[in-house]
């Protein structure tokens, strides 16, 4: 089962720097209206209304109530007001945390600019926004939520997460208005990039941004001329330099339609020659409920402690410098049914027959005792049992 396709994205930029405090905000352009005075547009959109006379100076305006209509003028980012905009988590599995406080998780609860979420081994959390734009941790991970906010000033809305470690993955919807901004930092890449469905990873001084849907415009830091980078590939970033690389192939699974009903749940990959895949298991076809994941560099993942359902697989190889490629979807069921038996003879010449079933769910049981193989001479058929033993 193919992935969902994503929609067209909002704009959306990687900048190339640490996470920066919260007063370290860009400026932005507004263009004078028609009735706008320098008093109006602070009482509009300025954190105080006296922030008026920054503003002049900010533009070198001596004549404050004259302001030409069409007039571009610089709004020093520590003066916008701004207002918070909601998110939640939808979906969760095993440890994760909030910064600060470091704070468990439940379904809905609240995220808001300055939250650090935190994901342990085989851990992951997925945050929707206002807009129905997505954020999913995997394991092993940290993202800081920077900015969430609208500015009333021209109503842009303004999100940036700043990626501290690990990988993560965006689902973005398409912006409402021009100026509307998401937002992904790393330590080492600029990037612009329209496009829904997309990666990104920062292990030790190195990132990797995968695109799988729209397109990329990246440097490294501090660079001064932009890459494209088309969907289907991807951008190396790592010591100042840049350079691209085609994202591996789907891989295939082997037997993809077999009922999983081992202990294990165990996935073989083929049809392609990364040297390394990933295996993540979601419950539902979208991944937003991530709950386990495995990486293998030998063509078969194994999964342990799964329950009986019907869920979803997906499948990405890795190449050697950590580019993850396209993936394979697919519905698989779990049904997970095993019995173990033992017998002993009791004192008074008794036998006990002991028994203890695997996987989840209620157990039924049919006890048949026969003097052949076949179970054709029967001594005992006792069908519908709940207990585990008998005697």
């Amino acid at each position: 089962m193919p992935l969902p396709r994503a929609t067209p994205a909002a704009a959306l930029l990687l900048a190339g720097s640490l996470v920066a405090p919260a007063a370290a905000v860009d400026d932005i352009r507004y263009v004078v209206q028609r009735g706008d005075t320098l008093l109006g547009i602070a009482g509009r959109g300025l954190s105080r209304p006296a922030d008026w006379r920054a503003l002049a100076a900010a533009n070198g305006i001596t004549e404050p109530r004259h302001l030409y209509i069409g007039r571009s003028l610089r709004v020093p980012g520590r003066l916008l007001r701004r207002e918070p905009l909601a998110a939640t988590v939808t979906a969760f599995s095993g440890a994760v945390r909030l910064d600060p406080g470091d704070a468990p998780v439940a379904l809905g609860t609240p995220i808001a600019a300055g939250t650090t979420l935190r994901t342990g081994a085989n851990s992951f959390v997925t945050v929707e926004l206002a807009d129905a734009s997505r954020v999913t941790l995997p394991s092993q991970s940290a993202v800081r939520v920077a900015r969430l906010d609208r500015l009333p000033l021209d109503g842009r809305i303004d999100r940036q997460f700043d990626l501290l470690t690990g990988r993560s993955d965006y689902a973005v919807t398409p912006r409402r208005g021009p100026n509307d901004r998401f937002r992904i930092t790393t330590p080492v890449a600029v990037a612009a990039v329209r496009g829904t469905e997309f990666r990104v990873t920062y292990e030790a001084g190195h990132s990797a941004i995968d695109v799988l849907e729209g397109s990329v415009a990246t440097q490294p830091r501090g660079a001064g001329r932009d890459t494209a980078i088309a969907a289907g590939s991807a951008a190396v970033v790592a010591a100042g330099t840049l350079h691209t690389a085609n994202l591996p192939p789907a891989p295939q699974l082997r037997e993809p339609a077999r009922v999983q009903d081992e202990p294990e749940l165990v996935f073989r990959i083929t049809g392609d020659a990364a040297p390394r895949h990933r295996v993540q298991l979601a419950r539902d076809a979208g991944f937003v409920d991530l709950f386990a994941e495995a990486e293998t560099g030998n063509y078969e993942a194994r999964v342990t402690g799964v329950g009986n359902g019907t869920l979803f697989v997906r499948l990405t190889g890795i190449d050697a410098e950590g580019v993850e490629g396209r993936p394979a979807t697919h519905q698989f069921t779990r049904f997970q049914t095993g019995l173990a038996a033992e017998a002993g003879a009791l004192p008074d010449g008794r036998t006990r027959f002991r028994w203890q079933a695997s996987g989840a769910g209620r157990h039924h049981y049919r006890f048949v005792l026969a003097r052949d193989p076949a179970l054709v001479d029967r001594i005992v058929d006792r069908p519908g049992l709940a207990a585990s033993e008998l005697t």
